[in-house]
This record gives C-alpha cells, structure tokens and sequence, in this order.
C-alpha cells in the first residue's frame, strides 16, 4: 500500500508505523560518487557507499515492495504512514533512508518507540547492524537502577555522539523527558512510532491525529 506524502501530523490515521519527520532533510548524500553509482542505492533511494557495503554485508540487496514505496518519501521528509503485515519489510523502509540522511556532525536525531521491550531489542540491533559507529545507537529500556544510570550515562556522553535512540514509550518518557536532556533534543527532527497501533490504546484511535499532532509538537519543544 503507497503511503501517504506530506499529509499534516493533526490528518494523520494512525495504522501501523507512523514516520513523523521534524525538518527538511539533506537529500542526497555527500559520499556517493557518480563513479559508484550502482553501488549507491537500495531500490529508488540514494545511499552512500558505506552504508549500501553495510546492506549487502546484512544480506540485503533489493528492496521490497514497502521499501520501494516508502524510502524516497521519508527522505524527502515527508510525514508517512506505513501499513503492511509482519515481515513484509517495514523496518527497512523507515531505517534506511533514516540512517542515510543523519547528519554526521549533529546529536540525537531520531527517535524511534516501539510497543515492547523484544520489538525495541530487534529495531536496535539491526540499527546498530547498519549505522556506520554502532556505539551511536542506544537501546533505551526500563532496567535496573544500574543499567537505567548507564543508558543516561551513554545518552550524555560526548564520544560517540547518540544520533539514534530505540526504546519503549515510558523509558523515553523517562529518559528524555528530563531537563538535563532538554539540550540534546535540538538536533531532533525524526520519530518513529513502530507498530504504532500497539502503542495506542483502542479507546484512543478516534482522537490519534490529534495525538500525533502533540508529538510531534512536544519533539520541537
């Protein structure tokens, strides 16, 4: 199913994965030559080498119909709608084009919130699979107080820089809702909520544009 483009978070059905983007992206990036052409995209969208030499070294090297029709959109930066089944590719179609436009000099860029621990597990190691300083993607999860320390400690740190946080909603709520975090969120224009259905309750659904709308203008501020 083609996604929709540019539609306004307050429009927005909430289906199954909602990609909300915050600023205007760098389209096409600096790395890839024309030399390397070929070897500088997964289906219609512009990558850079390394991270295409990362896919094929995941074993992925063709795009899957979501992919195909998902990936330019997102990095166009548009705000998108994903509804396909379990397995169907979805995880790609936000996280390539996600990873090929973060800015290498900036912070936190991303944030992606997943409806359980095991889902956030699973996005955070195939982020981590295919961003080139595996360090700069953190799994946010609701631990010990030692291990919930460490994961503030990681977020805060100056080398390697966090671009990438993956967690359950109420983690990040924790985590980034603090104000010694405030500063970090300058860098912020993406959210992901994956599986977004699970995130919201049923009674919710009527009023999710809305919810959306406040997300994304809480992420801005």
């Amino acid at each position: 199913i083609a996604p929709r483009s540019r539609v306004s978070p307050s429009k927005m059905t909430l289906i199954t994965l909602l990609f909300l983007s915050l600023t205007p992206p760098r389209l096409v990036p600096p790395h890839c030559s024309a030399v390397a052409a070929s070897a500088c995209s997964f289906g219609p969208l512009a990558i850079d080498d390394a991270l295409s030499s990362r896919l094929a070294d995941a074993g992925y090297t063709h795009a899957q119909p979501i992919q195909e029709n998902a990936m330019e959109l997102i990095a166009d930066g548009a705000n998108v709608v994903l509804h396909a089944a379990t397995g169907s590719g979805k995880t790609l179609a936000f996280l390539v084009p996600l990873l090929a436009r973060l800015d290498e000099g900036a912070g936190l860029q991303a944030v992606v919130v997943a409806p359980s621990q095991e889902l956030a597990v699973q996005l955070a190691a195939e982020a981590q699979r295919l961003h080139a300083e595996p360090a700069s993607v953190l799994l946010a999860l609701s631990t010990d107080a030692e291990g919930e320390r460490e994961q503030e400690a990681r977020l805060h740190a100056p080398q390697p820089r966090v671009q990438l946080v993956v967690g359950t909603a109420n983690r990040l709520l924790a985590l980034l809702g603090r104000p010694r975090a405030k500063p970090l969120l300058r860098d912020l224009r993406t959210v992901v909520l994956d599986e977004v259905d699970a995130l919201l309750p049923a009674a919710a659904a009527a009023a999710a544009d809305g919810g959306a709308g406040a997300a994304a203008g809480a992420a801005r501020g």
